[in-house]
């Protein structure tokens, strides 16, 4: 009976098995978790939706994370965070809520910066102050800041649309202060240097009395 010849394994040198490693050194490279991937919808059922991210394995999604406006369907391409390459079972973890997070803050630093004015609308109140709704991002606005007066009930300013000043952004906390009482103080001094660098001596200008003293009344300028 002959004997039988060893089995040999092809050396792990030469251009073959360089390029091999490569592409798979290259797959695992490319997935950063907490990174926004784009994936394609492979299976949808109750719970759960399968998306393949060009992994080896495919990704789940809670199905409760789409909206029914999305009405995701097998084949569409969505964009997911990466949050573990491999759990338990094998499978990539991925969130769609939190790629949409992401997506929503990191247009809000792209857009927005201290200093800058924004819109939006006062949507609710929290302890120390209220909320405002900027670009579908929410920032805070201080019980201090609603107003250049101090505000004793907000009620009046829920649901209404003004315009704020954004006095810090926190990229770690993933928040945004904003003030109107800024904004409005800005605006006010700013009339008031235009009214000082136009008004001359004997000018007739008209006015509101805002208070009247003994010694004499106090008259706004607009400014």
């Amino acid at each position: 009976m002959a004997k039988r010849k060893p089995v040999t394994f092809a050396p792990k040198t030469g251009a073959m098995y360089a390029a091999m490693e490569a592409a798979l050194e290259g797959q695992v490279t490319q997935f950063t978790t907490g990174s926004i991937v784009k994936g394609t919808v492979r299976g949808i059922t109750d719970n759960q939706v399968f998306i393949d991210i060009g992994y080896k394995s495919e990704g789940v999604v809670p199905s409760n994370q789409f909206t029914e406006a999305e009405q995701v369907k097998v084949g569409d391409e969505v964009d997911v965070l990466l949050e573990q390459l491999e759990g338990d079972d094998g499978m990539v973890m991925l969130s769609k809520s939190k790629a949409d997070d992401k997506i929503r803050w990191d247009m809000v630093l792209e857009k927005y910066q201290e200093g800058c004015v924004v819109e939006g609308i006062i949507t609710s109140r929290v302890r120390g102050g209220l909320i405002v709704m900027v670009d579908s991002v929410e920032a805070f606005l201080p019980g201090s800041q609603v107003d250049i007066s101090p505000v004793h009930d907000p009620e009046p300013y829920l649901n209404q649309t003004f315009e704020f000043k954004v006095i810090k952004i926190s990229d770690e906390r993933r928040n945004i202060i904003v003030s109107r009482r800024e904004l409005l103080e800005d605006r006010q001094a700013d009339k008031k240097r235009e009214l000082l660098t136009s008004i001359e001596k004997d000018q007739i200008r008209k006015g509101r009395v805002k208070n009247i003293t003994e010694f004499g009344a106090f008259v706004d300028l607009d400014g």
